[in-house]
């Protein structure tokens, strides 16, 4: 087994195992290895010429510290059960720790993949909620802007203690979705910005909030699960 940064040659692999995990379309592939891939941000397992694991990460702070962003982790089917990720992830938790990173965030995909991160020494550090909101009758301004003006506007608006993100991850969202600036709130959504009269699956990004606007006249909230591990 060798755990090591992976090369470009072995990009197609990554797909491969990307999509046997996650099944995502070819198109968000694409995006990401074309945006937002780098080998000096991604661990990978090798063995005898296969690649059986592999994870990525985006740099993003908070309070100060450096936190890595781990993404898409994911073992192949066939080798999961044999400690694999276990290993992968020392290795990458010593690979941050030599970098100067502080923590490690994550998103479990399902409550149990969240109780194994937190056999890995992974504690929960936010909390899932949703409820629901009746829309004004007075249709809100809104103009496009960029992921820097974005960035920007969020970084003012967010709490302390927030997680920022921005750079490769902010970039890598502006594939899949179109930033907008209102006054007091910054949405973003994947599709054109739909007409006053309908908002039908407009998803929008509020401070720590995602936020699915299913009809004009109801909202439904729900913060994600994050993780973050004991400091490197």
């Amino acid at each position: 087994m060798t755990i090591d940064y992976p090369s470009r040659a072995q990009i197609p692999a990554l797909r491969s195992l990307w999509q046997e995990a996650f099944g995502d379309t070819e198109l968000f592939l694409d995006a990401f290895f074309e945006t937002a891939f780098s080998p000096c941000r991604s661990r990978c397992v090798t063995e005898n010429g296969e690649v059986t694991a592999a994870l990525y990460w985006f740099e993003m702070t908070c309070d100060g510290m450096q936190i890595a962003y781990l993404y898409a982790v994911a073992t192949a089917a066939a080798h999961r059960g044999r400690g694999v990720f276990s290993a992968l992830l020392q290795d990458t938790k010593a690979v941050l720790a030599e970098q100067g990173f502080d923590g490690i965030l994550l998103v479990p995909e399902t409550p149990e993949l969240g109780k194994m991160y937190e056999k890995l020494g992974f504690s929960p550090c936010t909390t899932v909620r949703e409820l629901s909101e009746t829309a004004g009758d007075t249709a809100a301004d809104f103009r496009e802007i960029g992921p820097g003006e974005f960035a920007c506007l969020r970084r003012n608006m967010l709490p302390a203690g927030s997680v920022l993100q921005e750079g490769a991850d902010l970039q890598f969202l502006g594939t899949q979705s179109h930033f907008w600036a209102g006054e007091g709130w910054l949405p973003n959504w994947s599709t054109k910005a739909p007409s006053r009269a309908s908002c039908s699956s407009l998803a929008l990004s509020m401070t720590r909030c995602r936020v699915i606007c299913s009809n004009p006249q109801r909202t439904s909230r729900m913060e994600r699960i994050s993780s973050l591990p004991s400091m490197l």
